[in-house]
């Protein structure tokens, strides 16, 4: 456990250098995020404050990543991405300081889950022979968001019943689940960054 917890800190690392190419870009920002985050959490003492936050800014920040991959219309990425973002906020402000505010943060995995099979449907669509590399990153970018989302949801979702009835069971599921679909989002988006030639935009 103590390995993959390891791992999982560093993991937003492998996306920072293998996707130095690819700096400041909205998926380089995410990963810097993450880091920062992770960081952080050693430092203050409100740590479900940070957790809160960098959640609000991981689901801003793949939103607007996949703005440009499936939505022809911004009005209607506009309208979910503000509605979604007003929710967990308020549902937030509603709960103790001090709560980790997993289960509305599962209307996020939610989210990216939909957008993950709009992406898969219009990848089906494009012409593979044209900037195969590019689009082949997209994908693997979309695998990694997709399986992190369809993997979190169910623990977001059902962490306060699971915290107060199965706070052992819970604890070593987020140990070891979690832990290891967060290394493995982190890597596969690490790798797709490296193999995805210089554009100036996402």
């Amino acid at each position: 456990m103590a390995f993959l917890y390891f791992l999982s800190i560093v993991s937003p690392l492998f996306v920072i250098l293998f996707g130095i190419r690819h700096r400041f870009t909205l998926l380089w920002l995410y990963a810097a995020a993450g880091l920062i985050t992770e960081i952080l959490s050693f430092i203050v003492t409100e740590k479900h404050l940070l957790g809160n936050a960098f959640l609000l800014i991981e689901f801003l920040l793949i939103s607007f990543y996949f703005r440009k991959q499936i939505f022809k219309n911004n009005s209607l990425f506009s309208i979910i991405t503000v509605c979604v973002s007003l929710y967990f906020i308020l549902s937030t402000l509603n709960k103790p300081i001090d709560h980790l505010n997993l289960e509305d943060a599962s209307v996020f995995c939610l989210i990216y889950i939909l957008y993950g099979l709009m992406f898969f449907y219009s990848f089906l669509k494009k012409d593979l022979s044209e900037n195969s590399q590019v689009l082949l990153a997209e994908l693997g970018v979309n695998i990694a968001l997709f399986v992190y989302a369809s993997g979190t949801l169910m623990i977001f979702l059902f962490s306060p019943v699971a915290l107060k009835t199965e706070n052992k069971l819970f604890i070593q599921i987020w140990y070891t689940v979690f832990l290891s679909l967060n290394i493995f989002r982190y890597t596969l988006i690490a790798f797709a960054l490296y193999k995805k030639p210089k554009y100036i935009a996402e």
